[in-house]
């Protein structure tokens, strides 16, 4: 439970400063377009440089655009910030993020409701990783990779991650007698 609150804590702080920043972003070049339009369709003209335009049809490029005050300003937050226009709810963000931690959280700890320590310890790795295979295979709706490469990749960091998190404990444990 602690878990899912302090993630999607940390997810809404994170979605809020992203928003932040990409306001603080819009409000500077929308400033940028009405004082110093010449800076801005210099900025436009190398972008399209940059793709392999020519000079003379980078700067057609950047007048075409310029014509629009709309596709201007959403071109050099695309291009020059790599910044979208639709922006994710911070509440939304947060309020998943928190529910996947609190589930991740408590799906290999079930085991424990029902058998004995070893037997659970044994359920809730294969558990763990049977869920973690079909989250990591789900994606694959998204990413398009192949579903049974993605779903064994995210058993395998997710284990590799258990056994560092493992080992460091009993580190810890060591060097304070825990």
């Amino acid at each position: 439970v602690a878990e899912g609150i302090s993630m999607g804590v940390g997810e809404y702080q994170s979605s809020k400063s992203y928003n932040e920043i990409i306001e603080a972003e819009k409000k500077k070049e929308k400033t940028h377009i009405k004082e110093i339009p010449q800076l801005e369709e210099k900025e436009i003209t190398n972008i399209y440089m940059g793709k392999g335009f020519t000079e003379k049809e980078a700067k057609r490029i950047a007048k075409k655009i310029m014509a629009n005050q709309s596709v201007w300003f959403q071109t050099i937050m695309s291009e020059e910030y790599g910044i979208g226009q639709r922006q994710e709810s911070i509440i939304k963000n947060s309020t998943i993020m928190g529910v996947a931690s609190f589930l991740g959280g408590f799906i290999p700890i079930i085991p424990y409701l029902f058998f004995d320590v070893v037997s659970a310890l044994r359920v809730s790795i294969i558990f763990s990783a049977l869920t973690l295979f079909i989250v990591g295979a789900g994606k694959t709706y998204y990413t398009k990779k192949n579903w049974f490469t993605s779903g064994i990749v995210m058993v395998m960091i997710a284990m590799l991650t258990a056994l560092i998190t493992y080992y460091i404990g009993q580190g810890f444990s060591i060097i304070f007698g825990i």
